[in-house]
């Protein structure tokens, strides 16, 4: 059986994707967006390509997976220290 969209997008935790999302909600229609294009790649994409990306990401590609796929962010802040007053 070929991998295809609708399948892959059922191995994501879209539980903790939103929460993700709405984590920080100044960024939350930037993220949102984001992931809308993610999920947009991911429909037009052919099963060679959803198995490569799922092998990528779990290293495997029998679905069900064991766990769902999750994304996390990662929000680094700058900041800089001047005589120990941070700016």
């Amino acid at each position: 059986m070929k991998l295809d969209s609708d399948q892959f997008l059922k191995q994501l935790d879209k539980f903790q994707i939103e929460m993700t999302i709405n984590e920080i909600p100044s960024v939350r229609l930037d993220r949102q967006q984001i992931f809308n294009w993610f999920k947009d790649w991911i429909c037009n994409q052919d099963s060679e390509t959803l198995e490569k990306l799922l092998v990528f990401v779990s290293g495997t590609t029998r679905v069900p997976l064991e766990r769902k796929i999750t994304v996390f962010t990662f929000n680094y802040k700058l900041k800089f220290n001047y005589n120990n007053s941070f700016i």
